[in-house]
């Protein structure tokens, strides 16, 4: 829920939002009574400002389409579908699930390090428990490769069986034991369409021309253009 705090001034210089438009966007204005009904009604988190600023964009971009687009969701899904395709086919390796083994090498122990990444190659879980054992550290890791934290990167491009160097906290190494292919699930595909929707937006700021025609403050009293990339 929005919501307006109004500060009661006897001399401000400020003028009452009905007595003129609040903003200039590409050229087409925005009223406050149409902004605040925008604000309302357009679903974003974002900052009022850049709320007022997204929703005017959409509505242009509505405008100019040549189909008849009755509601937000509609716009929103004819926008995602037209990118979806090529998104995915760029975007669906980081979709992919990786099983992974990793081992600490510190603290130091007496066994040769290509003793230790030929039993991880080999037995992952008995080198994890016999890691453990000596006070050093060890895990499995299911995640998705777009997930993987950045001390576990090196292992998103290496190959299943191949024991890589990890630098966890201290050296480590790590081991790919398991590929699954992509799947385009519910949840991928709520990332895909907020993705995509999110970049088509930025896309819109980066073009349009901002000009506040309703004085918040004196760096915008005078209708200066206010970038909104």
């Amino acid at each position: 829920m929005s919501s307006f705090a109004v500060d009661l001034r006897e001399q401000s210089s400020i003028p009452w939002p009905h007595e003129q438009d609040m903003l200039e966007v590409n050229g087409q204005t925005l009223s406050a009574s149409d902004a605040i009904k925008l604000v309302n009604a357009f679903p974003s988190e974002h900052h009022f400002i850049q709320h007022l600023i997204d929703a005017c964009l959409v509505r242009q971009a509505m405008d100019g389409c040549d189909f008849p687009s009755t509601s937000y969701a509609a716009f929103r899904a004819v926008v995602v579908d037209a990118r979806f395709d090529e998104w995915w086919a760029s975007n669906r390796e980081g979709f992919q699930t990786v099983t992974c083994a990793w081992m600490s090498l510190t603290p130091s122990t007496e066994v040769p390090l290509r003793i230790l990444v030929g039993n991880l190659a080999s037995n992952p879980t008995a080198a994890i428990v016999s890691a453990r054992c000596e006070g050093r550290r060890g895990a499995f890791i299911e995640s998705e490769l777009k997930d993987l934290g950045k001390e576990f990167a090196p292992l998103r491009d290496s190959s299943i069986g191949a024991v890589v160097p990890l630098h966890v906290a201290g050296p480590a190494i790590g081991i790919v034991i398991d590929r699954a292919d992509p799947i385009l699930d519910d949840a991928a595909r709520s990332v895909a369409v907020e993705t995509i929707f999110e970049n088509w937006m930025k896309e819109q700021r980066a073009a349009a021309q901002v000009r506040w025609l309703w004085r918040t403050d004196e760096a915008t009293s005078a209708g200066v253009v206010v970038g909104s990339a």
